[in-house]
């Protein structure tokens, strides 16, 4: 069982207050898939583990922390391309987005793990693009 709650937080690039999930708890019963995808119930709340700023786009794991030398990213070209790619899913795009910041921070473990759940969306939505 996946235990969820409802938060605001403010977002740290531009301060607008946004509703978001918190994951409070989730198991996974079986094995993962031959990608690395986790078994359910762990694999339905993966949606929950990127959030999403309504006011400037900021895609993280934790909407209120930024560090500073990326916020101004959040405005660039290269992000905003990012975001409003058309052939990928909404969910997809967040992934990529939170990815692409954490790239350029350096920590390409996590960029790679966020890579992996925006591929996994698109294999789930059927979604082919070379973007």
């Amino acid at each position: 069982m996946t235990d969820l709650a409802f938060n605001k937080v403010a977002c740290a690039v531009c301060g607008k207050i946004c509703s978001v999930t918190v994951i409070l708890s989730t198991n996974e019963l079986g094995s993962p898939d031959l990608d690395t995808r986790p078994a359910e119930m762990a694999r339905s709340a993966i949606k929950s583990l990127v959030q999403v700023c309504t006011g400037c786009t900021y895609c993280s794991a934790d909407l209120s922390k930024i560090e500073p030398e990326l916020a101004p990213l959040v405005y660039s070209p290269a992000y905003r391309a990012i975001f409003s790619e058309p052939c990928f899913s909404p969910n997809a795009s967040y992934w990529r987005c939170k990815a692409w910041l954490e790239a350029k921070s350096g920590k390409y473990a996590d960029a790679f793990w966020s890579s992996m759940n925006a591929a996994w969306d698109c294999d789930d939505h059927e979604i082919e693009s070379t973007a």
